[in-house]
């Protein structure tokens, strides 16, 4: 589980906290080229085929890799995106994710600063993904850029979320250590989800609850994506 989230722009931490903090602060160092992507497939109870891919991270690289990865995917009649115990990773990346699947102009994330200006990100183009049915499993440690990606399926209607509801990180944030051991934690800049949503704290609802599907981390094996199929399979059932 991610370290206790806060929403004010600033908050002082004493030295404990910093640590903690440092701690889950190396989620998402932005230069990481491993995203531990796997691709499965199962049919459903009706016969459909699915394809499930599973993201544990959200790494530099990870875009070319799921566009990749399903070009070469034999024909399937629905994806599922494996985003349980997705902890984020690059934002940039979520965004050109986010794109794959989403028509052109579609809203994808708006970034809140604190001088009050915002930019949003939208598809730049039709995606090559667009009209592919979509399904997404979140938990409670899918958090902050992997929220940005599911938000952004969801809210567009693109995909139904199956799982929990997710951990609720809509901030970007530093810290600024302090000479008596101290530290400030400055919050940067808020998301803000397609419809206008800050997330931060309340996480996203699933359309599809499903409680026995929460990811065990570290996911370090390829059972976690054998689990990510059986939930995904519930899901058509529920």
């Amino acid at each position: 589980m991610l370290g206790t989230l806060d929403d004010r722009w600033t908050r002082l931490l004493d030295a404990d906290e910093l640590v903690r903090t440092q701690e889950r602060f190396k989620e998402s160092p932005g230069t990481d080229t491993q995203d531990g992507l796997t691709l499965s497939r199962a049919k459903t109870p009706s016969g459909r085929r699915i394809v499930v891919l599973r993201l544990p991270r959200i790494s530099a690289n990870s875009p070319a890799r799921v566009r990749a990865a399903l070009a070469g995917a034999d024909t399937f009649d629905e994806l599922v995106i494996d985003l349980r115990g997705n902890l984020g990773g690059n934002f940039n990346s979520a965004v050109d994710i986010a794109g794959l699947f989403l028509a052109r102009d579609d809203q994808i994330v708006s970034v809140r600063r604190r001088a009050g200006v915002s930019e949003t990100f939208a598809a730049v183009e039709d995606g090559p993904f667009a009209e592919v049915p979509l399904r997404v499993l979140v938990d409670r440690n899918t958090a902050s850029a992997s929220e940005v990606l599911a938000a952004a399926l969801q809210e567009n209607g693109r995909a139904k979320l199956v799982g929990e509801s997710t951990y609720g990180k809509g901030l970007v944030q530093t810290i600024a250590k302090l000479r008596d051991g101290s530290a400030l934690e400055i919050t940067i800049a808020r998301y803000e989800t397609p419809s206008g949503r800050n997330i931060n704290r309340s996480g996203l609802k699933p359309d599809v609850l499903s409680d026995g599907c929460a990811a065990k981390l570290p996911d370090t094996s390829n059972k976690e994506a054998e689990r990510g199929v059986q939930c995904a399979l519930s899901s058509y059932t529920a």
